[in-house]
């Protein structure tokens, strides 16, 4: 019962990244140039991924222990790797990290932060 529960979950988080990746990319480029104009002490890198703020945390904070976050940012290898070694709790602590470093950042105007 727990797996399907699990496959259903990830299979959700992959329909939601897959329709915020097809997104119009020039618009996006425009919003971040203009933001940062806007407010020219955020940093923006283009490594890294734009996500919703709140959903992010909640994938922390329930499935962090096991990597549900890094498969949810793109970063698979990560994620497999916190998967694989879930058993000795330091995945768990390395999302607590996450977390902490998540809920601290500012949020733009739609609610997404950089990570």
């Amino acid at each position: 019962m727990e797996y399907l529960v699990f496959i259903a979950i990830l299979t959700i988080i992959f329909v939601f990244r897959k329709n915020n990746s097809s997104k119009n990319h020039s618009h996006e480029v425009h919003h971040i140039v203009v933001e940062h104009a806007e407010n020219p002490g955020m940093y923006y890198n283009n490594g890294r991924k734009k996500v919703n703020k709140v959903l992010y945390l909640i994938i922390i904070f329930f499935l962090g222990a096991i990597g549900i976050h890094k498969f949810y940012i793109g970063d698979n290898f990560k994620g497999f790797m916190y998967l694989l070694f879930s058993w000795t709790f330091i995945p768990a602590i390395l999302a607590l990290f996450s977390f902490f470093g998540a809920l601290f950042k500012r949020p733009d105007r739609n609610g997404d932060i950089l990570v």
